[in-house]
């Protein structure tokens, strides 16, 4: 297992070609979405375990999409069974796979306790007030006013970001690489800090692709005089939009690495 540094311009590349991915099976990668979005509902509706469950999967749904990316590149139609191919491997790759799942629901959950302990419900309420019909742009200036929410959304803001680094390839190791847990973890922090310019520009495409869309459907609504279209189109074009960008992770495991017992390139087994 060797790092590969890569440019500040790859950033924009991994873009493009997670753009050029969901282009090749637009309908299998927004299907894949969709059935993850659908689990998530189910798994909250579960007493107790259900929310822990919810965290967990996170990990398994960002290396479920660099599989089927993979096999989009390889000329195959993904499946939803991307998503339990990180467990069918030996046993060594499932025990790590499974510490991740449970480390990183627990990591996330203390996170949202933290949070909580500084901003209290002022977070969930927020949420609801922008979910709300009847909300107005001065109730939320005024609810983000509060220092406690805006304390709290930064901490929020600061250990997800952190989360998400030090996550971030640690699954794709663990499956092609045949890592441990906490060396997949400590493989991922390195080579998202040494690649932190391609990385920074990866974010800021995507922010501004997503920004766009939003614009365009604001725009095409106001063109026809029917803020109810601009609704309706919204969920199609986000689905879109996220199911590109969990397309695009592939990538960014893949200029990482260079793996040399495998070919992570070639068509999994």
């Amino acid at each position: 297992m060797k790092f590969q540094h890569v440019p500040a311009s790859r950033g924009a590349l991994w873009v493009r070609q997670g753009l050029a991915a969901f282009a090749t099976r637009p309908l299998a990668f927004s299907g894949l979405l969709g059935l993850s979005l659908f689990a998530s509902f189910a798994l909250a509706f579960i007493p107790v375990l259900g929310p822990f469950l919810l965290l967990g999967m996170f990990p398994l749904l960002s290396l479920g999409f660099m599989i089927a990316t993979r096999m989009t590149l390889a000329g195959q139609v993904p499946l939803p069974t991307v998503f339990i191919a990180p467990l069918r491997g030996d046993r060594q790759r499932r025990r790590a796979q499974l510490w991740l799942y449970a480390g990183y629901a627990l990591a996330a959950f203390l996170i949202w306790l933290l949070t909580y302990t500084i901003a209290g419900a002022r977070v969930i309420e927020l949420q609801q007030l922008l979910y709300s019909a009847g909300t107005t742009p001065e109730m939320i200036d005024a609810r983000l006013s509060d220092g406690h929410l805006q304390l709290g959304m930064l901490v929020l803001f600061v250990l997800s970001s952190v989360l998400s680094v030090v996550w971030w390839h640690a699954p794709g190791l663990v499956h092609w690489g045949g890592m441990s847990a906490s060396k997949s973890l400590f493989f991922s922090l390195v080579a998202c800090w040494r690649n932190r310019g391609a990385f920074a520009i990866y974010m800021l495409v995507w922010f501004g692709a997503v920004l766009a869309a939003v614009i365009l459907v604001s725009l095409v609504s106001s063109l026809l005089g029917q803020v109810e279209i601009g609704k309706v189109l919204m969920l199609p074009v986000w689905l879109m939009v996220m199911s590109a960008f969990y397309a695009s992770l592939f990538f960014t495991f893949a200029d990482s690495f260079e793996l040399e017992s495998a070919d992570i390139g070639s068509p999994p087994p």
